[in-house]
């Protein structure tokens, strides 16, 4: 999995492919800070935001990331479920030193992560769901395949291929993109705090 997140998005050729992509977030950021010119600008939060549209880009597409600041309601949601996860996994956890405690969730930390994986379930299924549309109306010849493939993309073709070694299921590609996306925010978010 790690060979194939390292070849497939952190690629010489993706990286170049999504340089236009990162200048335009930047300059759309300097845009940003132009216009409030004599007001206070939290430095932090504008780097937070302008990065966490650059990774969206390159893992769920630009048309997401678009959705995204429409709304900016669900763009706070989502900021705000990469602080709780960076919250939880701060956490000290009494299971980890004495295990037999594990079952009885004395901090709730289980609880906690089971609510967390579902706001995440809640903002990726629609994600992937519009992938494997795009995906199925690509075969049936609907749409055209020349556009610059995102990292969902990536991995529900591969998900069809059985001879790449590699066994992928929606549960696993949920979970490379935890891994991909919200854990490099969540450090992220807590360096642009400081």
């Amino acid at each position: 999995m790690r060979k194939l997140f390292v070849r497939e998005m952190l690629s010489n050729r993706n990286l170049e492919a999504c340089y236009s992509l990162r200048r335009h977030e930047v300059r759309k950021t300097i845009r940003n800070v132009h216009t409030k010119i004599g007001s206070l600008t939290d430095i932090g939060e504008l780097a937070f935001v302008t990065e966490m549209n650059v990774i969206m880009s390159m893992i769920f597409g630009s048309n997401f990331v678009e959705k995204m600041e429409k709304h900016k309601k669900d763009r706070t949601e989502f900021r705000e479920l990469v602080i709780k996860y960076l919250q939880i996994l701060g956490k000290p956890n009494i299971s980890d030193f004495f295990p037999k405690l594990a079952r009885f969730d004395l901090q709730g930390i289980q609880k906690d992560t089971e609510a967390l994986l579902k706001s995440v379930e809640s903002i990726l299924d629609p994600a992937i769901n519009e992938h494997l549309k795009m995906l199925s109306d690509r075969r049936e010849g609907e749409i055209q395949g020349n556009e610059k493939k995102n990292f969902i993309q990536i991995l529900l073709e591969l998900m069809e291929q059985k001879d790449i070694g590699i066994s992928l299921d929606l549960v696993k590609i949920k979970a490379i993109l935890v891994v991909s996306y919200i854990v490099p925010l969540s450090f992220l978010y807590r360096c642009s705090s400081c």
